[in-house]
């Protein structure tokens, strides 16, 4: 359930239901190509040192 807001507001949620798994996958995609298209990135692997 994706949920974009700003700081401080409730924002907006969107729910949907999927028949199968790829219908699910399918729209993942779509939403992760549509970002990128945003200039969207991942971020770089986080080193966690440890104590």
């Amino acid at each position: 359930m994706p949920n974009d807001s700003r700081i401080g507001t409730r924002g907006q949620q969107m729910v949907h239901l999927f028949d199968n798994e790829s219908q699910a996958i399918n729209l993942f995609l779509d939403v992760l190509r549509e970002k990128r298209k945003r200039g969207y990135r991942p971020k770089g692997p986080v080193d966690i040192q440890r104590i």
